[in-house]
């Protein structure tokens, strides 16, 4: 009987250390897809996601070619429920699926502990919860890379494993078609074959180029609209830092300052510092499988990083943040397996040098994490992500007159911005030139409009030219790219007063001749 409740009492932590986690991402992400307006990307699915298949694809022929199969999911995703919550349901079930997963990894690999540790350092990371909450594909993408480990370790281990490489190909396929760049987590599930036999090294190959073909035809499409990235800089090394130590605080896309600094310092030196605890250990068959297992967790936090930032800086500029999505996964894996190989790990004699030793090791984990977990807080309380498109048009319509002009700049990577103003402003005209131009591609830098009345807020397609009083709306240095415009045609405007800002948008008034 007591070996009976012993086991019930392992199995019961062992749900727990899932399902916590697992719960306490659902609740946030749920809340926040029910609290928060959507933002310029997020508008931009939702402008495909309406779209029927036909005008879809002709909409898709211009811009987003990459993201066919996402607008797909998200088109049957808004029938269902039309809503915000209804675009970004897919990310909040991929993000709980992902923390599911993880645990289960974690808890085969090394034990309730790390299960435990992973969940919620997946669940505490502001990227995650963020992406979770978003309309976009990067939740699914890590939903997918995290399947794919999981039937890969599966496929390895099996004596039928024929199944297992089916899952591995489809996930790994289905991981590139949410987001192609999800195809460098390719190298580091690598490391699972380490200690494998030639006979599954080969079937992994085989699975790998079948999903990579599949998804050709989307990378060659994808690859004649690379311009639409091209705002992307060259990044230098406070940019290269910056894009992975965001993905442990998220305080903005390759943001480089003295939390993410000190995030990724102490995330490097944990995961330094679990591997010289593995390697420590007696040669074994055991020991090889660890490093399999661990080295995957360290690579998927790494090497799509260091992929990127090569490509970036040999070819064309690709590395930020928002991409790297898979390497918070990795993350949460090896510190499992740290928080589990530093409970193991005693040195000295003393019990105050190993409490001591202990407590500095548990501090390289328990430090990164508050960081991130500090900025998740935050994401909670706030009101809006990234752009206030309601702060924008409320103010818009206190301060715009009838008569005045407006110009809203949208360049070719930003194609949200008037989508978002048009829908939060509820100007019909606006809100149909915008659909219209999305089929054709034609929408232009500026679209220069008249404004008729501000309640209800209606404009027009400007009849005039830029003389006398416009209001421009933007983002960050869209300003500058939108008055050599006007100057080109003829227009000399001056700003009068500071920009508003509204996240990343911007509401500024000009004075033309």
């Amino acid at each position: 009987m007591a070996a009976v409740n012993e086991r019930s009492r392992q199995r019961a932590a062992e749900v727990t250390a899932i399902a916590l986690p697992a719960s306490v991402m659902a609740v946030m992400a749920t809340w926040s897809a029910v609290r928060i307006p959507l933002w310029r990307d997020e508008v931009a699915t939702q402008s495909f996601a309406v779209l029927d298949g036909g005008d879809r694809a002709a909409a898709l022929s211009h811009v987003d070619a990459v993201f066919r199969l996402y607008y797909w999911l998200e088109h049957l995703a808004i029938i269902g429920i039309p809503s915000p919550l209804g675009l970004r349901l897919a990310s909040v079930i991929a993000a709980v699926g992902t923390v599911v997963i993880a645990g289960l990894l974690a808890r085969k690999w090394w034990g309730t502990l790390a299960s435990l540790v992973t969940g919620f350092v997946l669940t505490l990371n502001p990227f995650a919860v963020q992406m979770a909450a978003t309309a976009r594909p990067y939740a699914l993408a890590c939903f997918f890379v995290a399947l794919a480990a999981f039937a890969m370790d599966r496929a390895t281990r099996a004596e039928r494993s024929l199944a297992w490489w089916l899952a591995y190909a489809v996930s790994i396929g289905l991981a590139g078609g949410m987001h192609l760049f999800s195809l460098l987590s390719i190298v580091p599930l690598a490391f699972l074959l380490l200690g494998a036999s030639r006979r599954r090294v080969l079937s992994w190959l085989l699975s790998t180029v079948l999903a990579v073909a599949a998804l050709a035809p989307i990378a060659v499409v994808a690859y004649g609209q690379r311009g639409q990235v091209s705002w992307i800089p060259r990044p230098d090394v406070r940019r290269a830092l910056g894009a992975l130590g965001s993905a442990i605080v998220n305080r903005g896309d390759s943001l480089f300052k003295l939390p993410e600094a000190v995030a990724l310092g102490l995330s490097v030196v944990a995961l330094g510092v679990g591997l010289v605890v593995l390697l420590r250990q007696p040669r074994s068959q055991a020991r090889t499988l660890t490093i399999a297992r661990y080295g995957f967790a360290v690579g998927l936090f790494v090497v799509p990083w260091a992929l990127l930032l090569v490509y970036s800086l040999l070819a064309t500029p690709y590395l930020r943040t928002a991409y790297l999505l898979p390497a918070v996964l990795g993350l949460a894996l090896g510190f499992g397996f740290c928080a589990d190989a530093f409970r193991r790990f005693k040195v000295g004699r003393d019990s105050w040098i190993r409490y001591a030793f202990g407590a500095a090791l548990w501090l390289l984990l328990i430090v990164p994490v508050t960081i991130g977990a500090a900025t998740t807080f935050d994401l909670l309380r706030a009101n809006w992500w990234v752009d206030d498109f309601p702060g924008i048009a409320h103010l818009a319509a206190e301060r715009v007159e009838p008569g005045d002009l407006l110009a809203i700049v949208q360049t070719p990577s930003e194609t949200g911005v008037a989508a978002g103003f048009a829908n939060q402003s509820g100007d019909g005209d606006l809100q149909r030139t915008t659909r219209q131009r999305l089929l054709t591609g034609n929408q232009p830098l500026v679209d220069l409009r008249e404004v008729v009345s501000v309640r209800p807020f209606v404009t027009t397609r400007a009849s005039r030219t830029a003389d006398g009083t416009m209001w421009m709306v933007f983002t960050r240095g869209d300003r500058d790219i939108a008055k050599s415009r006007l100057a080109d045609d003829g227009h000399t405007c001056s700003v009068t007063g500071d920009d508003v800002q509204f996240g990343l948008l911007r509401l500024a008034r000009f004075e033309c001749r």
